[in-house]
């Protein structure tokens, strides 16, 4: 996965400054997915040396963020990146490698993995049907719906996931009761 095309490309919904961004990559709310800080103040760095994108404007608020914008160079790396055959397909995803190892398990850690799993994906899918930053203009309001196709990926993936846990749970033998002492 490549920060920097996630970043060219949320450059190219509109101007943002690096705090705009952490926010979409937070991982509690993100559709893109989840980056640290530093990784990202890095990224935009590289990518203005490369040219992919720019200052833009003046800094602005309280904080003076500074504003970067995607130049013509980066829309057409990140065109030429939605359009490359070369996609990473694996699927590397933890909770996915950990379900192939549950039976080494016994039973009530399973439902214990599986619970707090189910808790997570739960929250993770809650997260992403609500929109966590109500766009303040109609300029954002027009890019966040140009995520079309990302939001109902990532909440099918969600949905998924929960729909797995619950029925893994279910399929467990039922809990002993704890001896009385």
């Amino acid at each position: 996965m490549s920060i920097k095309h996630a970043t060219l490309g949320l450059l190219a919904e509109g101007p943002k400054s690096g705090y705009d961004l952490v926010r979409e990559f937070d991982h509690r709310r993100s559709v893109v997915w989840p980056a640290p800080r530093n990784e990202i103040y890095r990224e935009l760095a590289k990518l203005t040396e490369a040219g992919w994108i720019r200052a833009h404007g003046q800094e602005t608020g309280p904080r003076r963020r500074q504003l970067y914008a995607v130049t013509a160079p980066g829309r057409r790396e990140l065109r030429r990146w939605l359009l490359a055959d070369d996609a990473d397909h694996s699927f590397r995803y933890e909770p996915v490698l950990r379900a192939v190892f549950l039976t080494q398990l016994p039973p009530a850690d399973v439902r214990r993995r599986l619970a707090r799993d189910l808790q997570f994906f739960k929250q993770a899918l809650a997260a992403v049907r609500e929109d966590p930053h109500p766009p303040p203009d109609e300029a954002t309001r027009r890019f966040r719906a140009d995520r079309r196709y990302a939001r109902p990926l990532v909440e099918t993936f969600y949905a998924g996931l929960v729909r797995w846990s619950r029925q893994c749970l279910a399929d467990l033998p039922p809990a002993k009761p704890k001896p009385r002492a």
